[in-house]
């Protein structure tokens, strides 16, 4: 897969996973299990994303790969009481197809709120931030990238988030 495509794929993935997580959550009791099922599901839908139909929601098609692996997983455990029948699955699929768009939107409103929130703070603030969270980089990186200790970098960026929360809060109290 060339870079472009692989840009294209970790977008579309990281707009869907929350969705498809909670999926796999509901139909699989064990959390460790679902993990792995959702880690299978990421997995194959890399290696076959040179098949996926641009035209086609990429949700969908995950849902459909997800179901797969559900069902899989169900085949493997066999009739194990603590899992649901697969035909409760696969009408669960549905529904969270259904409602995946209305989540996806309340994604994308956050997002731009929290985009304005963060344009507010100091630029270092932004930065660390940055860092932290949209390059995933480790506490001890970006210490090692400013030229500071990791335990300046942790209490700094929690200081950050708290003053986020608070700035998220007075600004819901100012919408109402």
């Amino acid at each position: 897969m060339d870079n472009t495509k692989l840009e294209q794929f970790t977008k579309q993935w990281s707009t869907s996973e929350r969705v498809i997580r909670l999926y796999l959550n509901s139909a699989i009791y064990n959390r460790a299990d679902a993990q792995d099922v959702l880690q299978r599901v990421a997995l194959c839908a890399y290696r076959k994303y040179d098949e996926y139909d641009a035209s086609q929601p990429f949700q969908g098609w995950l849902f459909g790969i997800a179901k797969f692996e559900v069902l899989g997983y169900f085949r493997n455990l066999g009739r194990n009481p603590e899992v649901i029948d697969s035909e409760i699955s696969e009408r669960l699929a549905d529904n969270m197809e259904d409602q995946s768009e209305a989540i996806s939107h309340e994604d994308d409103e956050r997002r731009e709120r929290l985009e304005q929130l963060l344009t507010q703070l100091p630029e270092k603030a932004q930065e660390l931030i940055r860092m932290r969270f949209f390059e995933n980089r480790e506490y001890d990186e970006i210490a090692r990238l400013l030229n500071t200790n990791e335990g300046a970098v942790r209490t700094a960026i929690s200081r950050i988030i708290a003053k986020l929360r608070s700035m998220a809060k007075e600004s819901m109290q100012e919408a109402m």
